[in-house]
């Protein structure tokens, strides 16, 4: 579903973001991808999508090659829910904010309100439908990110930090909601007992490159790797806040 080969993004300053990243992620998996602040989760994640230009490499998503030519069609297959809510949510209720993407696809409007309550039952958030998103708490808004997303029906889904800045009760319920998605995924988190709860997988990155990758029991239960990656144990294991 994914392939990631020799991924390396320079910036104009030199600055090398990421270098030679490559990984493979089977339909259907849960693959966590962790490292300190700065290791580059972010750029990979944008970089995966052509909004940061790739100096070499590939990327291939759903069996497209990622070019010029082909963004909207990778896009189309792969949704990225970013880490603020608020660069997602702009419109003035969440049912617009959710019908955004179906409309720019030249869907009716009865098919786009269809498909938008669709997806918000889906999450239990019908409740949000004619909700201000400037009013909703940090996991509604959240909530509704993922639908603004998911209404595209794509088939792999991307998270940078989908459960950062949120209470105990709000992450908890974020976390629910992913294991419930049937989508490939691709997480970006700092949230290691998330990571291991949900995930099948680890891809560790450290100063743009991959340092290591494999089970996620394995990878976040090993203390050494964890302190090479600037990181620490999970919480549930004694690492520390």
């Amino acid at each position: 579903m994914i392939e990631v080969s020799g991924l390396t993004v320079t910036y104009p300053d030199g600055t090398r973001a990421l270098e030679d990243v490559g990984f493979s992620i089977k339909e259907g998996d849960r693959v966590a991808l962790v490292g300190a602040n700065g290791a580059g989760k972010s750029t990979l994640l944008m970089a995966m999508l052509g909004v940061v230009a790739a100096t070499s490499g590939s990327v291939n998503i759903a069996g497209i090659e990622l070019s010029k030519k082909n963004l909207s069609a990778i896009r189309a297959h792969a949704g990225l829910v970013l880490q603020n809510p608020d660069d997602q949510l702009f419109c003035a209720s969440v049912f617009d904010d959710v019908a955004f993407g179906p409309r720019n696809m030249g869907m009716d409007e009865k098919s786009v309100a269809k498909r938008v309550d669709s997806v918000l039952a889906d999450l239990d958030a019908e409740k949000l439908r004619d909700r201000m998103p400037h009013r909703l708490s940090g996991g509604e808004k959240r909530v509704a990110a993922i639908a603004s997303v998911l209404a595209m029906r794509p088939s792999v889904m991307l998270f940078d930090e989908p459960t950062s800045f949120l209470d105990p009760k709000a992450r908890r319920h974020v976390a629910q909601l992913l294991t419930r998605l049937p989508h490939t995924m691709l997480i970006a988190t700092h949230d290691l007992d998330m990571a291991l709860d949900i995930c099948q997988r680890v891809i560790v990155l450290q100063s743009g490159k991959v340092l290591s990758d494999g089970p996620a029991g394995k990878q976040l239960c090993d203390s050494e790797l964890m302190d090479s990656a600037g990181l620490e144990l999970p919480l549930c294991l004694g690492g520390k806040i």
